[in-house]
């Protein structure tokens, strides 16, 4: 079962992306800065766990990261661009987490929505050498509680 935040009324032509990099609250706030992106939701991505709660992912057992999904107009910003903001965020190197943040649901991941997607970011991954970003094909992704979002 996918369980996509999808907020009401996106536009046609709008797409989909989902990236973790640690923390989830400091990269939302990192891609909502940036001219394009229309909305994001923080929450729980990849893993084999429905509805999990923040508690949950915390202990390591859902297989899930903390991610953020965003709706962004590819007129305005491209992929490319989505991939540098978050290299620009996130440290690509280190395995498991993101500074003091260590563990399986703070790795870095891009959840690829589409071929398109997939290519562009390995592409970034073969510009970084010793990479420890994931790349994978979207499968889930479930909204924080309330109190997570923003």
């Amino acid at each position: 079962m996918q369980a996509t935040w999808r907020p009401e009324g996106r536009p046609a032509g709008h797409e989909v992306a989902t990236f973790a990099g640690g923390c989830f609250w400091s990269v939302q706030l990192a891609f909502d800065r940036l001219h394009g992106v229309l909305s994001s939701s923080v929450g729980y991505a990849q893993g084999q766990k429905q509805h999990p709660t923040y508690k949950e992912v915390c202990t390591g057992t859902t297989g899930h990261s903390e991610a953020v999904q965003l709706v962004y107009d590819p007129e305005q910003i491209t992929y490319a661009q989505l991939l540098d903001a978050l290299f620009e965020k996130i440290d690509p190197l280190q395995r498991e987490g993101q500074g003091a943040d260590v563990g399986s649901q703070y790795r870095t991941g891009i959840y690829t929505h589409s071929q398109v997607q997939a290519q562009a970011a390995k592409q970034k991954m073969a510009s970084v050498e010793g990479c420890a970003v994931e790349v994978e094909p979207f499968t889930v992704f479930w909204p924080a509680e309330e109190y997570h979002q923003r």
